[in-house]
Parts: structure tokens; sequence; C-alpha cells
């Protein structure tokens, strides 16, 4: 069973740092919108030229201009099994899908893929992708990292092989890069950059699979399950993506983990599966 599959089991919430907590404000309250139900799973969403565009699993696309009415395509993305993750800059959508495969849109209808030469081939492929700076960056299993301005021409480099980048976010003047290695200390990366790479020492973390910034702070979520008698799934914060502190997250169940986390303007929010 995928890791999309089983977010199915969604849960929540968890809410970490931003102060306070979450009653009586608007995202309470969650309304399911067409098409109902959705025919796919969704793996990332983004905005802009007036869009919300949602990418989902085999190249299922659903786009909507108003978030309370949705279109949903089959764009026949080679290689997307996965779902990807989506990204919106200079002026169009950027998608990373399965393996390999990049894709361009102005609008969520007409897409382009993207010849992109790997020099080798990578298991995973790019998985998430962020848009800061003027700068797409996308990241992938074996230290896959890519870069471009404009999602057309892409600069394709290695960081710390042994590593499978999950997840990249912007904040504080530099990209933070989270991942999962067999070592411990090795799953984060920062650049101020994209270019330059350096290697953080995240001290006990080995497993970050999500990463999100807010309030000053970088915050990343160990996304292993939580199995046997531990019933933990650890948090690390940083102030600036180079010194790391683990912190005491509430217990979760067996075999429960966070998916993911992020910031909404207030409170972190970390969602997980089981």
């Amino acid at each position: 069973m995928s890791r999309l599959q089983k977010a199915a089991g969604l849960f929540c919430l968890c809410a970490i740092g931003g102060g306070g907590h979450l009653r009586g404000d608007p995202l309470d309250h969650w309304h399911q919108r067409n098409p109902l139900p959705v025919t796919t799973l969704l793996a990332s969403v983004a905005y802009g030229n007036g869009t919300f565009l949602a990418l989902g699993l085999n190249g299922n696309v659903t786009t909507s201009t108003d978030g309370t009415n949705w279109v949903t395509y089959n764009m026949a993305l080679t290689n997307a099994g996965y779902g990807g993750s989506v990204a919106f800059g200079n002026g169009q959508f950027v998608a990373v899908t399965g393996w390999t495969n990049i894709w361009t849109t102005p609008d969520g209808v007409t897409w382009q893929s993207q010849g992109v030469d790997m020099g080798v081939p990578f298991n995973g492929g790019p998985g998430r992708i962020v848009y800061a700076q003027g700068l797409f960056v996308a990241i992938g299993a074996q230290g896959l990292m890519m870069t471009s301005p404009d999602g057309l021409q892409w600069n394709v480099q290695r960081i710390g092989q042994s590593v499978d980048l999950a997840d990249v976010t912007y904040g504080n003047g530099i990209f933070v890069v989270v991942g999962s290695s067999i070592q411990s200390g090795d799953s984060v990366f920062t650049s101020p950059d994209g270019s330059t790479w350096m290697a953080e020492d995240s001290g006990d973390a080995k497993h970050l699979g999500s990463i999100a910034f807010g309030n000053g702070q970088f915050v990343a979520v160990d996304t292993r399950a939580a199995t046997g008698f531990s019933k933990v799934s650890y948090v690390f914060t940083s102030p600036d993506g180079h010194t790391w502190t683990s912190q005491d997250p509430p217990a979760l169940g067996p075999n429960v983990s966070w998916g993911c986390i992020v910031f909404l303007n207030g409170p972190f929010l970390a969602a997980g599966y089981f």
C-alpha cells in the first residue's frame, strides 16, 4: 500500500508552537466541494493566475477559480502514479510527477513535458517542489536536487547521495531540505541560493519527511510510523536551518505517523495517517 493510499486514513491535528489554540478559528469548519467525491487521491495543491490547481494520482488534475467549484482533467502524465508535487511561479505551474517527469502549464489545462537529463536514473525521481526567490527547487531520492528559474531549463545535481530527499521549504533567507538517511544527523541540507548546499547536524533526526516555515522558525516532523512500544513521532525545530532542537510531541497510537506539516498563519498543523 502506498503512502498516499495510507493517507486515506487521515487524522488531525497537532498544533506546534505559533501560540494559542484553534478554537473559533475559521479553519475549524471544513466543507467538501465539487467534484463530489474527488475521483482520485490528491497529492499537492498550488495557486496562481487566478486558479487553484490540485495534482493527483495517475496524472489527474483538478482546478478551480473559486475553491468551491472544481473541474477534473486527466492529463495522461507519463509515470505520474505517485502523484508528485506542484508549485506556481514565474507565470506558470510546474509539476514534478513520478520518476523523472517535469510538466509546465499556465492554466492547468494545457501541459508541456520538459525533457530533463538526469545523468543517471534515480529511484523515486523528483518528489517535491517549491518556488521562492525567483527559483523552482525540486528534490527526489538519492540526493536528487534540481533548480530552475522558469520551469523550462533545469540544473541537476546530487547532494548527500545516501539521503532520500523528502521535502523542501524556504524561510529566513535560505532553502531547507529534509530527508531520510541511515545515518543520524545526516538528513538536513541548507542553501542560500539553491546551488550551494551544506549538510547540517540535525542530531538524532534520521527520517524527516516534511518541513514548514513560520513564526520565524522551521519545524520538521519524523514521518516514520510509531511502532511497538514507541508511540512517539518526533518533531525538530530550528530558527535558522542550522541548529536543530528535538521537541516533545504528543504520543501517537501504534503504527501511526505524521504525513505532513504546514504553517497556518499562526499555528503549525501536522496531519498524519495510520
